[in-house]
């Protein structure tokens, strides 16, 4: 497991700071695609690559055939930018060294074993594209609209990498495909580590929206503008920025997660004031109606700090991925 995780980090890593910059679809992220099926050929798995960018591989030394149901050990192997070298890969490198262990030591399976890497879940198009597809929500219309906040259409993306963005609406698992699914996963954060606690056991999986947010002033020269007189822009990210603590006190609850991740000031030059301020916010709740509250708390807060600083605001919501819910037979 050591060997694969350090062989999957040297994909996008960066020497400068030590992290992994694998994102959804980019040379990195499809070259450890190829890399993972090298794998599953070299321990007799059959493998392929779904609509979604999905890579499987099943191993099922029987050969019961498709129409047996499947354990699924699935994660991820695309990264956010300076990643860690353990987000993701861990489960997917689970799923590799449960077949190696079965298949050293003689063991068939009660049903075949599915180890998936799914694709584009760090979200870098605002969603979660392969677990989406596979589980039948994703739509066409999300599909052709979804953007990262460079502007790079998530179709365009898929082409370049070699899919057709129209087979994944294609890539959907009935459920009576699917026995289990299993997913071994980092915390990311300090609980565990602070509670002195070996693993823990998820309970419940977040909701998510994703906004692309535009506050517009005007650009003047830092030099001769008075600061009565300004309509600073980035000052009004910042006013919002200091406010986050308070929304999610007033309208969230201990698992309320708000984030700025991405700012772009412009025309971003030492000697002018910024006249627009582009940036991301990312909400998060294990309650859709606090998800809502948050939304709409985030936008009458926006709304205010434009107009006290004489700005325009406007925003787009990028996507909205309700809390999945368990289904009979599931825990989390």
């Amino acid at each position: 497991m050591e060997r694969d995780i350090t062989a999957i980090s040297r994909f996008g890593f960066n020497e400068a700071d030590g992290g992994v910059y694998r994102q959804g679809f980019s040379p990195e992220d499809m070259a450890v695609r190829e890399w993972l099926r090298a794998r599953f050929a070299e321990l007799g798995m059959s493998h392929r690559m779904d609509g979604a960018g999905n890579v499987i591989g099943r191993f099922d030394p029987a050969g019961r055939g498709e129409d047996v149901p499947a354990v699924i050990i699935a994660s991820h192997t695309d990264s956010v930018p300076a990643s860690g070298m353990f987000d993701g890969v861990l489960g997917v490198v689970a799923g590799l060294e449960v077949v190696r262990t079965m298949k050293a030591n003689g063991i068939e399976p009660l049903y075949p074993v599915e180890v998936i890497a799914t694709a584009e879940e760090e979200g870098r198009f605002g969603g979660m594209l392969g677990a989406q597809a596979m589980t039948g929500h994703l739509t066409r219309e999300w599909l052709d609209a979804a953007a990262d906040e460079r502007g790079v259409k998530l179709v365009d993306a898929m082409r370049e990498a070699g899919l057709d963005p129209s087979r994944a609406m294609h890539a959907y698992r009935p459920p009576e495909t699917i026995r289990a699914y299993l997913e071994l996963h980092v915390e990311q954060g300090p609980v565990l580590d602070t509670e002195k606690t070996t693993i823990g056991i998820v309970e419940g999986i977040s909701g998510v929206f994703k906004w692309m947010v535009r506050l517009i002033g005007k650009a003047d020269h830092a030099g001769t503008a008075p600061m009565n007189m300004r309509a600073d822009a980035l000052m009004g990210m910042a006013d919002f920025a200091h406010e986050i603590p308070r929304i999610i006190e007033e309208e969230g609850t201990g698992k309320s997660r708000i984030t700025i991740g991405h700012v772009n000031c412009k025309p971003g030059f030492p000697h002018t004031v910024p006249g627009e301020v582009d940036f991301t916010i990312v909400g998060r709740d294990l309650d859709h109606e606090k998800m809502k509250a948050l939304a709409s708390a985030c936008e009458r807060v926006l709304a205010a700090i434009a107009r006290r600083n004489k700005l325009h605001f406007e925003y787009e919501q990028m996507s909205w991925l309700a809390r999945p819910i368990a289904t009979r037979g599931s825990s989390r």
